[in-house]
């Protein structure tokens, strides 16, 4: 399973591709990265990727009934790799978007599978030597990139509500409208004593 994220204008996309080693049943999963502008990133997109990438597993494991297997998750996001697959006992609030990487914790502990995680060196097309060629790892990644932006072109200009729930997500903390997904010291300050209180 690969995934890779786009970013741009506070949109996120990203696109997910799982096939067996051998290319077999191979499928590509496309999602946009929850939340409002104010919270987007590349580095959220990342995280997406990976929600995504495990939802997908999830969802093949139950279809075909499977309970023991191995699935490796790549990435070329090395930090989102490694806290939302390596260290669920280091989430929660002071995580900068808590909310996805909880859900990704939550979910892969849940799966009948065991999962391993494989860093992949991003944009490898751009620097491949042409003698030398890229490993499939390499060009699964290039083929993500391409379709997360592909993806973002076809729903940038969409009128589709805002994705705020995350299935498996720890509880969250909403304030007015939106939900806060990072900076939640820093947030609840400027709400109680900050703009919000100056406007009041």
């Amino acid at each position: 399973m690969v995934s890779d994220g786009y970013f741009k204008d506070g949109l996120g996309t990203v696109a997910s591709i799982l096939q067996g080693p051998d290319g077999a049943g191979r499928f590509v999963v496309l999602n946009v990265a929850p939340g409002s502008t104010v919270c987007q990133s590349a580095y959220r997109s990342k995280l997406r990727g990976i929600y995504g990438s495990v939802c997908a597993v999830e969802q093949v494991c139950e279809f075909h009934n499977v309970t023991r297997e191995r699935v490796t998750i790549g990435c070329d996001g090395e930090k989102a790799l490694w806290i939302s697959t390596e260290s669920d006992d280091l989430v929660g609030p002071s995580n900068s978007d808590f909310d996805l990487i909880s859900a990704i914790c939550n979910k892969i502990g849940a799966l009948p599978v065991e999962v391993s995680t494989h860093w992949i060196k991003g944009h490898q097309d751009k620097f491949a030597i042409y003698d030398k060629p890229l490993d499939l790892w390499a060009r699964l990644n290039i083929w993500c990139d391409a379709l997360s932006k592909r993806h973002w072109v076809r729903v940038a200009n969409s009128e589709d509500a805002i994705q705020w729930d995350i299935e498996g997500e720890m509880p969250s903390l909403w304030l007015g409208d939106g939900k806060v997904s990072k900076g939640v010291k820093e947030t609840l300050y400027d709400w109680c004593e900050g703009e919000h209180l100056r406007e009041y």
